[in-house]
């Protein structure tokens, strides 16, 4: 099949990257975004959802549509939501068999974005390790391995770092059926999967700490419990539950036209 005269192949990779008020390093991160499309050399699709963004985000996306140099779907939510339930809605939305997630403001070199990509297969699951990451200040380490504790405690599972970017199979992310929608979203989902059966290697990566992370505040700290608390559900019920898409999420197809708003089904 073709479209737009090109032949339409079968995507191996769908990444979903996070946009809110990225304007300053979106472009960065798309730009290493091509380069781990190149060195890839599989079809790979790369989803973008800007979070309703009060800076110019949408107008750096909109060059690199333009641009045409990667297989990118952007879309703009008409109100903030969060990355968490952004990341479950990019799934629904992907085509690809395997999904991950690249943070807009991404600091992960491009040899650990390949790493992860190279092991896929090996498992269901591919989780780079990041606790050895540079930069990390002492008490940031410490507050990063009381929550891979706390989640372990929870979840019964030995896994060394949830929130990681992490590799997965894009339908065992949709058939989840996980609404989350605060900061331990990957690790309820891993959480899940792995309780479910769902195999998974580990990878320990270098990476960079971003300086100006937000993510040590109080409503963090209350998701996280809140995390912990569903963690344990899933690993006492597991529940199973459909993913709806949302009616706020708005394609922008070219940079003159801003599509119309869709539903998932069509």
């Amino acid at each position: 099949m073709t479209t737009g005269g090109r032949e339409r192949r079968e995507i191996v990779n769908s990444l979903f990257v996070s946009c809110y008020n990225e304007e300053r390093v979106i472009g960065r991160t798309l730009d290493k975004v091509k380069a781990m499309v190149a060195a890839l050399g599989e079809p790979t699709e790369v989803i973008v959802i800007d979070d309703a963004s009060q800076d110019g985000s949408v107008a750096v996306l909109e060059r690199y549509l333009a641009e045409g140099a990667l297989d990118l779907r952007v879309f703009r939510n008409r109100r903030n939501v969060g990355l968490a339930r952004n990341f479950f809605w990019a799934a629904k939305l992907a085509r690809g068999r395997y999904f991950r997630l690249v943070w807009g403001g991404d600091v992960t070199p491009l040899a650990s974005h390949l790493a992860i990509h190279a092991a896929a297969g090996r498992a269901d699951i591919v989780i780079p390790d990041y606790s050895g990451a540079a930069g990390s200040t002492l008490f940031r380490r410490a507050l990063s391995r009381l929550f891979v504790a706390l989640c372990n405690g929870a979840s019964g599972l030995n896994v060394r770092y949830y929130n990681g970017g992490a590799l997965f199979r894009r339908e065992d992310v949709v058939d989840a059926g996980i609404r989350a929608s605060g900061f331990g979203f990957q690790a309820e989902l891993i959480a899940a999967l792995l309780t479910a059966g769902r195999r998974y290697v580990e990878l320990p990566l270098p990476a960079v700490r971003d300086p100006v992370s937000s993510s040590v505040n109080w409503r963090n700290a209350l998701s996280v419990v809140h995390t912990l608390a569903k963690i344990i559900a899933w690993r006492l019920l597991r529940p199973t539950r459909t993913l709806d898409m949302p009616r706020i999420c708005e394609e922008v197809n070219d940079p003159t036209d801003r599509g119309k708003p869709r539903d998932g089904q069509g």
